[in-house]
C-alpha cells in the first residue's frame, strides 16, 4: 500500500507558497481556487505556483462556481491535478470529461458514499474523502468512517481529508503509571 499526500493552501487566499513546498518536497501541492472569483487573479497564482513548483501540483475548484470555465481555460498545462468541491449533479459528468480530454487527473471531494458513486459514475479518476473533522461543507461522518465506507464498496483510490476523531485512536484505561507520580510529565 502506498501513501501520497497532498497540500492544500488556506481556502480563500491566493498564495500559492504551500502548494510549491509540497511540490518541491514530492508530494502533490494544490492551490485552493473554490473561492475565487476573479479568474485573472486565480491564473496569475496558478502561473506562479506552475513556474515554481519542481514537481506535481494542482488546483481545487467548485464544480458549481460561476468562474469555473473561466478558470479552467487559464489554467496552465503543468496543473495536471483538479480536485472539484460542490458540484452540479447535473453538470459533474461534462466537468469531469471536459477536464480528462485537457489531460488533467481529476478528484472528486465527497462527504458521503452517495456522493463517491455519483464520482464513480462521472469518471472521475479518484476521491477525496472529506470528513466532518475538516473545515467548510462536510457530511455527517468522520472521515475514517467515510473512508472505510468508500473503499469497501467503490473501486477508486481514495484520500483521507479530515483527522482524528474521538473514535480512530485507541485508549486505555488501564493507567502504567505509578501511584501518586504526577499525570503529565514536568518540565
Amino acid at each position: 500500500m502506498s501513501f501520497r499526500i497532498i497540500a492544500l493552501t488556506p481556502s480563500g487566499r491566493l498564495d500559492p507558497s504551500l502548494a510549491i513546498a509540497a511540490s518541491r518536497a514530492g508530494e502533490l501541492g494544490v492551490l485552493s481556487l473554490e473561492r475565487a472569483l476573479d479568474p485573472a487573479a486565480a491564473a496569475e497564482a496558478m502561473d506562479a505556483m506552475a513556474r515554481l513548483a519542481r514537481g506535481e501540483c494542482g488546483a481545487r475548484l467548485g464544480g458549481d462556481a460561476p468562474s469555473f470555465e473561466a478558470i479552467v481555460a487559464r489554467m496552465p498545462p503543468a496543473v495536471k491535478t483538479v480536485i472539484l468541491t460542490r458540484f452540479e449533479r447535473t453538470s459533474l459528468a461534462a466537468r469531469v470529461r471536459a477536464l480528462r480530454d485537457g489531460g488533467r487527473t481529476v478528484l472528486l471531494e465527497v462527504t458521503s458514499l452517495e456522493e463517491g458513486r455519483l464520482g464513480e459514475q462521472a469518471g472521475v479518476d479518484g476521491l477525496v474523502a472529506k470528513g466532518h473533522e475538516a473545515g467548510g461543507w462536510v457530511g455527517e461522518e468522520t472521515a475514517f468512517v467515510l473512508l472505510q465506507h468508500l473503499l469497501g464498496r467503490l473501486s477508486l483510490p481514495v484520500w483521507a481529508y479530515g483527522g482524528i476523531g474521538l473514535h480512530t485512536a485507541s485508549c486505555s484505561t488501564r493507567s502504567s503509571r505509578s501511584p501518586g507520580s504526577p499525570r503529565f510529565p514536568s518540565r
